[in-house]
């Protein structure tokens, strides 16, 4: 009889540890969040073999890099698109995040829901996955996390937010990812990247959270006109900051040969803007007024000289035809 009451609290303790796949979290710090995602065990990928790729610190660069050059478009009004931004903020990275990021990737599940909470203010996600039916271990490395992270760019641009609800924030149902990228005043980030295999199909997931988390109901998603920051950034064209980012800023190891081959698109801006450019609906060609009345005097001029050209052969045929009246 002790030994079936035994097994029967047993039996009680795992299924008060485990309700509807979540954990009982024992980090009192995320616990008081209800379904919170630091509540899941690690590595917990039902039915799917888990392949994670561990993101170096490299490769956070990287990433931070890739999002930070993306607002940065946006902010400067590099796209024909939308108007420029006066107060978007430089990314910076958060480890919190990133582990937060980290441990939903290898949930496996990007429909899953979440809560992704931490005390210094709500997060905001952005989840991209992408497929590929022929995956091997070897070609599981970064920098397909790049890959991803462009792919996240040319869906954001899919169903491009409408210009008229930059102001006003609403939510639509393919624009959140996009305006929670662009959000003015998400400053911090974390990502995590899990590789896992679903059938004979492969399926990268990339997390990226934000804090302060943007889409926020009737807020603006930036503040329209020229960028005007009390501090800005001197990486960044367009992003305002601090100066204590502005002096820990570490720019990306393009003097390092394997990075600059691993992630050659982001080692000069020529190739970051062809690599990019399928992102984007079209680059805007800033006004130059010196180039525009240079053209206009030279117009001005040509048809100048082409009209005295004129009266002067005209002359000069009358002249030879002897057609004057003295």
């Amino acid at each position: 009889m002790r030994v079936l009451t035994n097994l029967l609290l047993l039996t009680c303790l795992v299924v008060a540890e485990e309700k509807d796949g979540v954990e009982t979290c024992h980090d009192e710090k995320y616990a008081k969040y209800p379904n919170h995602v630091m509540c899941l065990k690690p590595r917990k990928c039902s039915g799917k073999e888990i392949w994670t790729v561990e993101t170096g610190e490299e490769d956070k660069l990287a990433m931070l890099h890739t999002l930070n050059t993306f607002r940065s478009l946006i902010a400067s009004g590099r796209t024909a698109v939308y108007r420029p931004a006066t107060n978007m903020r430089q990314l910076t990275w958060d480890e919190e995040l990133a582990t937060l990021a980290q441990r939903f990737a290898e949930h496996c599940d990007r429909y899953a829901k979440f809560n992704f909470t931490v005390d210094r203010f709500p997060v905001g996600e952005v989840i991209m996955t992408y497929e590929e039916k022929k995956i091997t271990l070897s070609n599981g490395q970064p920098p397909h996390v790049l890959k991803v992270t462009k792919t996240l760019f040319v869906r954001a641009f899919d169903f491009s937010y409408l210009l008229k609800d930059i102001p006003r924030w609403r939510p639509t149902p393919y624009g959140n990812y996009f305006t929670q990228l662009i959000w003015a005043k998400s400053h911090l980030v974390g990502c995590g990247y899990t590789l896992f295999v679903e059938g004979k199909t492969g399926v990268r997931m990339l997390v990226c959270l934000f804090g302060p988390k943007g889409n926020v109901a009737n807020a603006s998603v930036y503040e329209e006109g020229e960028p005007k920051c009390d501090i800005p950034s001197k990486y960044y064209e367009g992003l305002c900051t601090e100066p204590a980012v502005n002096r820990a800023f570490k720019p990306i190891p393009c003097h390092k040969e394997i990075f600059s081959i691993k992630y050659r698109a982001l080692c000069a801006p020529d190739n970051y803007f062809r690599w990019i450019h399928s992102s984007l609906p079209y680059q805007r060609t800033f006004c130059d007024e010196s180039f525009w009345r240079q053209l206009f005097y030279g117009t001005v001029t040509a048809a100048l000289i082409t009209f005295l050209a004129l009266i002067l052969g005209t002359l000069f045929y009358f002249y030879q035809r002897k057609l004057f009246i003295v």
